[in-house]
């Protein structure tokens, strides 16, 4: 992948997805090898962004299942009460990630639906002088 294009996936994914993907895949030959296996598969930069942010939000997603959960205590009169949180902060990351990545996977399917229309109209035009 090229420098430009990388700036392009990066814009695509924004700064909090880049960083989470970076942390979960450190190495740099490991990165280079995946986005350039995911540009030869989806053919299309925002298709990058898509894979980038679908796996950085099923990370996120693992992340908030099975991080320990934290209890909170409520007392209403003599009755205590105990709920247990999850890590919701990592979840809703995730779900902005996948609905990122859900927007970007609905502009390329526009787009290719726009491109089949466009090369499926054909018209038999007589022409004489």
């Amino acid at each position: 992948m090229q420098a430009d294009e990388l700036a392009r996936v990066r814009f695509h994914v924004r700064p909090d997805a880049w960083t989470a993907w970076l942390l979960l895949v450190p190495e740099p030959a490991d990165q280079t090898a995946q986005l350039d296996q995911a540009l030869d598969v989806e053919g299309d930069l925002r298709g990058v962004a898509a894979y980038l942010l679908e796996t950085v939000c099923a990370q996120a997603h693992f992340q908030a299942a099975t991080a320990p959960a934290a209890a909170t205590q409520i007392k209403v009169g003599k009755i205590e009460l105990k709920r247990a949180q999850g890590s919701s902060a990592a979840a809703v990351q995730g779900d902005d990630w996948c609905s990122r990545a859900a927007t970007l996977r609905g502009q390329l399917a526009e787009g290719a639906r726009l491109a089949r229309r466009q090369g499926s109209m054909s018209i038999p035009v007589e022409v004489s002088f």
